[in-house]
């Protein structure tokens, strides 16, 4: 708004200034979110892991094969999120981990619920 002021009309205003007449004439400002240009192609090749198992669900000893999902569960005013990883030999649950974030499952770190 400063510049705009000065280079059409020749005016130097601090930035100050603006903001009183701004609120004097009850104007609020619109901030724009800055738009972020993707490569559509590089994105999705980052993002997709490669299909080692394609589709093949089953193993024929254990240890072999895993698979892994995250749900939630709505509680009131909050979100609880579920992680379990199962074993494709018998699909059993080998680990598990709740939590009230989605970003605590991406670290790797010691918080997972072994079972036996």
């Amino acid at each position: 708004m400063k510049t705009k002021l000065y280079q059409n009309y020749g005016l130097i205003i601090s930035a100050n200034k603006v903001l009183k007449i701004m609120r004097e004439n009850q104007l609020l400002a619109c901030i724009r979110r800055k738009k972020i240009k993707l490569n559509r192609q590089l994105a999705k090749e980052n993002l997709v892991a490669a299909n080692v198992l394609s589709r093949n669900f089953t193993s024929t000893r254990p240890g072999v094969k895993y698979a892994t999902d995250i749900t939630y569960i709505p509680i009131p005013n909050s979100m609880v999120y579920v992680s379990v990883i199962l074993d494709l030999f018998n699909r059993e649950v080998v680990a598990y981990k709740i939590s009230r974030s989605k970003k605590s499952f991406g670290k790797a770190s010691s918080s997972w619920s072994i079972t036996t």
